[in-house]
Parts: C-alpha cells; structure tokens; sequence
C-alpha cells in the first residue's frame, strides 16, 4: 500500500483479495486505487462521491452540447420548401 498526496490510497490486486472489507470500508473516506503490476487499474469511491463525479459529468456534457447548439445557431440555414425538396430528390 502507498499513499499519495490526494485524498486516495493506493492497493495492489493481491491485497484487495485479501482484505476487502478493511479497504472498502476506507473507501467510504477516500479514494482507493487498485494497481495490478503498479499501474492502476481501478477506482473504488463511495456512491456519495461517484454521484458528485456523475453530475459534475453531466453538467459538463450539458455544457458542452450547450455551446455546439450557440455555435450552429450563428449559422444562417436555408429551410427547402417541399417542391424544392420534390425537384432536388426528382420527384415530380
């Protein structure tokens, strides 16, 4: 186990496999990073903090779509009327 600067502590697979209660338990506090082979591979949070996670990403995929709406808006479009769209398709 190592623990780094975030609010986070990191655990190898093995150990997850050998103590999941104590390292979900601490889960409810902090971040819990599993690594297999020192690179992590997992995230282990409380559903409070995933929830907060979860919303922050809905706002920003709001807020994203929000401005390429604003963008396209700027554009003038040209609506066809229904017997340009019958003479552009040849139908007639």
């Amino acid at each position: 186990m190592r623990r780094v600067e975030e609010p986070a502590t990191y655990y190898g697979a093995s150990e997850l496999r050998m103590s999941f209660d104590k390292i979900l338990a601490e889960a409810m506090t902090r971040r819990v990073i599993i690594e297999k082979r020192y690179k992590p591979v997992a995230v282990i949070m409380s559903i409070e903090e995933f929830k907060k996670y979860e919303n922050l990403m809905e706002e920003a995929e709001d807020q994203y779509f929000s401005d390429i709406v604003k963008e396209r808006m700027k554009k003038p479009v040209k609506y066809l009327t229904m017997d340009e769209t019958k003479k552009k398709l040849g139908i007639e």
